[in-house]
This record gives structure tokens, C-alpha cells and sequence, in this order.
């Protein structure tokens, strides 16, 4: 055979074998792209259910968080009151009229049931207590005092049944003219009633009807409760309370659908009984399990991560198939 035919021979088998590489670099580039693809829908699937259910899971978790909390603060109001009056059956009513006091004025419940407790260890009669609270609530929207405080200084005046001057300093410091309103509900002058109050003959009975007279018709803080109520700050209020009157009711149906008392007894037990359990291992176990805990904390963030690290495996792949892609092209 002469050299020109063995070289054509030459040729034509790197020819062949040219080709061969070129179809096998066409076949990876292909099985590449497909791979690719897939870890590319994966990761989209990951996210996609990530996304979907990541906020509807935030969202419902804060909403039961925020309901269970609403009745629980309300139980333990009413708990209070059930104390103070000596009552499960009073208290609730007690609780009842407040509440819906609260859910028709600027005032919140909490700020309602504290001035209420106030009067009530302050010797206030149960049957006068929620007009008293009503009084002093229009008293502190017409003057900006916080009703709370105010019920203190009314409580500590109907203690020792009579003003004293801390008490007429008080009412002044929390903007309430006091002497003023002393002065319309018994006619007598502003030097008179401070000569009296030195001598502790002002009466709490005095200081009751002059208070309760400024909120009645032509007084000083008539309707003063009505008049915020109708603000943008009470509309605000007011929808505070409602909301959470509203939170409160549904804390109270979801602990009664998964007898969450119970369910908080037995999770304390279990939890309790899981301590004791741990204690009486043997130092290796215990080593192990904590190592154990320890790997699970490391790997967590990991694992929340797949969809990204699918992505990113899905971009190396496509990688891939372009080298393969391009190794074919230049085969």
C-alpha cells in the first residue's frame, strides 16, 4: 500500500473517530439540558410551594398567637374581678358591662378594668361602681387625665372619706378645677373651701356630687366621652377594642376546640417526665443526644436551603451542557 492510500486510510479513521466524539458531546449536552431542567423545577416547585405557604403559615400562626393572648389577657381580667367581688356570676357581669363600655368610648379595656379594681378596693359599692367608672371616664376625657390615676385620687378621697389637700393637689395636677366645682356644687368661695379642707370637713359625699354634677347637663365634662368617642383617636380606640373583643372570642372557641389547659398540663408532664428520663442516662448517651441536637441545629438552615442549592446545581448542569454542546461543535 503506498503512503498516499495509508494516509487517506489515517484520515478517514480520525474522521470517524471526530465523529463519534462530536455525537457523544451532542448526546451529554442533551442529557445535560435535561437534567438541568429538572433540578431547575424542582427548585421552582420548592419555591413556589415556599412562597405559597411560608406567609399563609406566618399569617395564621400570628392570628392564633394573637387570639389564644387576647383571651387569656381577658380570663385574667376577669379572674380579678371575680376575686373583687366575691363572685364568679358578679364578676362576669361586671365584666360584661365594662366591656361593652369600653368597646362604646376612647377608653381600652385593661385602663377600664384598672380604674374599676381601683374603686372597688377604694370601698365603692358594687351596685355604684360602673356609674362611678362612667363618671370619672367622662371627667378624664373632658380633662385629658388618665382615668386610672383619677380613679387613684377619687379612691383615696372616699378611703379616708374626706379631701384632704394631696387629694385637691392631685385633681389639679391632672387638670381638674377642682375648687371650681366645689365651689358650683355648694355655693360656697374658693377661700371658704380651702379653709375647710384644712380642717378635713369636705366631705367625700361633697367631692362625689361635685364631680358627678360637672358631667350632667350644662357641666363642665357633660358628654365629654361621647364628644372623644366621636374623634378620630376614639374611632381608633374603639376599633382597637373591638378587634380585640373580636381576637379574644376566637382565643377562647380555639382553646376550647384543642382543651389547650389540658394540653399544656401534659406537655409540662411530658416535659418534666422527659428531664428525669435525660438525668438517668448514662454520660455517653447524654453526650450522644446532645451531639445529636447539636448536628439537627447545624443542619437546619441547611436544609431550608435546598431550593436555592437546587438552583444552583441546576445552573452548574446547564453548564455542562453547554461545554459538552460546545465540544461538539468543535469536534
Amino acid at each position: 500500500m503506498c503512503i498516499r492510500d495509508r494516509l487517506k486510510k489515517i484520515q478517514s479513521n480520525l474522521q470517524q473517530v471526530n465523529n463519534k466524539v462530536a455525537q457523544t458531546a451532542q448526546s451529554m449536552s442533551t442529557s445535560f439540558n435535561k437534567i438541568g431542567d429538572s433540578l431547575k423545577q424542582t427548585s421552582q416547585s420548592v419555591k413556589n410551594v415556599g412562597s405559597t405557604l411560608a406567609p399563609l403559615s406566618a399569617t395564621m400562626g400570628l392570628v392564633g398567637f394573637k387570639a389564644i393572648s387576647s383571651a387569656s389577657n381577658f380570663e385574667t381580667l376577669g379572674i380579678q374581678l371575680e376575686i373583687l367581688t366575691g363572685s364568679a356570676e358578679k364578676g362576669k357581669n361586671l365584666f360584661q358591662e365594662l366591656a361593652k363600655y369600653s368597646a362604646e368610648t376612647p377608653f381600652e379595656l385593661p385602663e377600664i378594668v384598672k380604674a374599676t379594681r381601683t374603686l372597688l378596693g377604694s370601698n365603692i359599692a358594687l351596685k355604684d361602681v360602673v356609674a362611678t367608672t362612667k363618671m370619672l371616664g367622662d371627667v378624664s376625657a373632658g380633662s385629658g387625665a388618665d382615668i386610672s390615676s383619677l380613679a387613684v385620687v377619687y379612691g383615696q378621697v372616699a378611703g379616708m372619706t374626706k379631701l384632704q389637700g394631696q387629694d385637691a393637689m392631685q385633681f389639679v395636677s391632672n387638670g381638674i378645677p377642682i375648687w371650681a366645682l366645689l365651689q358650683k356644687a355648694t355655693g360656697k368661695s374658693i377661700d371658704q373651701l380651702r379653709e375647710l379642707a384644712s380642717d378635713g370637713k369636705i366631705s367625700f359625699d361633697i367631692v362625689n356630687k361635685a364631680l358627678t354634677q360637672a358631667t350632667e347637663k350644662n357641666g363642665m365634662y357633660y358628654q365629654a366621652t361621647l364628644k372623644l368617642s366621636k374623634s378620630l383617636g376614639g374611632l381608633y380606640s374603639t376599633l382597637k377594642d373591638n378587634i380585640n373583643f373580636a381576637f379574644g372570642e376566637l382565643g377562647a372557641e380555639m382553646v376550647k376546640a384543642i382543651n389547650l389547659q389540658k394540653l399544656i398540663t401534659q406537655i409540662s408532664d411530658f416535659a418534666g417526665k422527659l428531664t428525669e428520663k435525660f438525668k438517668s442516662l448514662s454520660p455517653e448517651t447524654k453526650k450522644f443526644i446532645t451531639y445529636a441536637i447539636l448536628i439537627g441545629i447545624v443542619l437546619a438552615p441547611i436544609i431550608l436551603t435546598i431550593g436555592s442549592l437546587l438552583a444552583v446545581l441546576g445552573l452548574v448542569v446547564s453548564g455542562f451542557g453547554l461545554l459538552a454542546g460546545g465540544l461538539a461543535g468543535t469536534a
